[in-house]
């Protein structure tokens, strides 16, 4: 019998079992949309050549900044969109910039 490091028994086969599955995460389609024009991408460039992102960086600009992007790139979105999306929206585009700003290994 083998044992994880945590003490967990390893049974042959099949790995580890987690305590806790979850659902693989899906992109609605407006975020399939931003995706596929690269628009969190991009808007971490436009956004980083003009802000200092710190590893402690919190992103302030809000969605209104974003909006303003969107619509300069005429990508189009509803309200809704972006209010059903907002937490999606602020992790994404947080993580964007710190692959940016750090690299991907230290972001």
């Amino acid at each position: 019998m083998k044992l994880t490091d945590g003490g967990r028994t390893v049974y042959g086969g099949g790995g580890i079992t987690p305590d806790v599955k979850l659902a693989p995460y899906k992109p609605n389609k407006f975020q399939d949309s931003l995706l596929q024009h690269y628009a969190l991408f991009n808007f971490a460039k436009h956004y980083a050549a003009t802000h200092k992102i710190t590893q402690n960086f919190e992103w302030t600009c809000g969605i209104a900044g974003f909006r303003k992007f969107l619509d300069s790139e005429k990508i189009a979105y509803t309200e809704a969109e972006m209010i059903e999306s907002n937490e999606w929206l602020r992790s994404n585009i947080k993580s964007e910039l710190f692959v940016d700003t750090f690299g991907q290994e230290e972001a």
